[in-house]
């Protein structure tokens, strides 16, 4: 079911995307559709994604819900802004964004969107009603290399930025279907998928990497006063030795200052949780969104 709605709307939802800008705000940093009706759900989508990445979790909640649907600069055929700096201003334009809405706010984000909720809702909790992480977390670079700080995790991200700013366009594009096949288990959707990060802009894609890697969250979670849940998946990494034991273990660590935070972990799923296990995710966050 999944696999055929993406087919029929591959691009249907990106083509609908337009500038979020009207009499109350414009930004460059973001685009943004907005449907449905009810309590407002911000949605953010993950590193090269579009915003149709959450086409199934709005059919599903925008009966209850107006979801505010984000596609970020720079990926999946946006404009890049061309700016040094980009997930800051990505934050501040978010917040700014917010504070036009009615109400305290829903906000779910998908791994480099995970993030970002974990950003707004320290710095911001006034502005949001829950915060939902789809496999994101605090600080990435100590989730990947457990006992890393900012410091020793610097060199290697800086490496790792210039080395695909250095890359053709050709050698870019020729790496796109091994990341999105290891990533979700249906690989048709992979196929579909993959055209977001052929169209994404390369030099955003490795500044957004490198700001996500060396920016730790952990100590500021205190501040995050909004009950918040984080959804992951490790079974793709099992060949790296991963267990489910060591991801919760990393999870109730990056998040140990939170006040209130659920944690649930899927045993199946790989990083697209809601694309391979679409239920168990769609379940998840309706029993957290009614006891919140």
């Amino acid at each position: 079911m999944m696999k055929r709605l993406l087919t029929l709307t591959l691009g249907m939802l990106i083509a609908g995307l337009l500038w979020a800008s009207d009499k109350n705000f414009e930004t460059n940093y973001f685009a943004v559709q907005v449907i449905g009706n009810g309590t407002p759900m911000l949605l953010i989508p993950g590193l090269s994604s579009s915003g149709e990445v959450w086409h199934g979790t709005v059919e599903r909640f925008s009966k209850n819900y107006t979801c505010h649907v984000l596609t970020l600069a720079g990926f999946a055929g946006q404009p890049a802004t061309g700016d040094e700096v980009f997930l800051p201003k990505v934050k501040a334009e978010i917040i700014r964004y917010l504070e036009t809405l009615d109400g305290p706010v829903v906000v779910m984000g998908h791994s480099l969107g995970g993030f970002l909720a974990y950003w707004i809702g320290s710095e911001r909790p006034d502005l949001l009603k829950a915060a939902i992480s789809v496999d994101g977390a605090p600080f990435l670079g100590a989730l990947q290399m457990p006992g890393s700080s900012v410091d020793s995790i610097a060199k290697a991200s800086e490496q790792m930025y210039l080395g695909m700013k250095m890359q053709t366009d050709e050698q870019y594009k020729a790496y796109q279907p091994y990341i999105w096949k290891s990533m979700m288990h249906d690989q048709e959707i992979a196929n579909q998928c993959m055209q977001w990060g052929i169209t994404s802009d390369k030099n955003t894609v490795a500044l957004a990497m490198y700001e996500l890697n060396t920016t730790d969250l952990r100590s500021e979670l205190s501040k995050m006063k909004v009950p918040t849940l984080q959804l992951s998946a490790w079974a793709a990494y099992k060949q790296f030795g991963t267990t489910r034991k060591s991801v919760e273990a990393a999870y109730k660590g990056q998040t140990k200052l939170h006040p209130n935070i659920k944690i649930e972990i899927h045993d199946e799923s790989w990083h697209f949780i809601m694309f391979d296990e679409s239920e168990w995710f769609y379940s998840q966050v309706e029993t957290f969104l009614a006891t919140d």
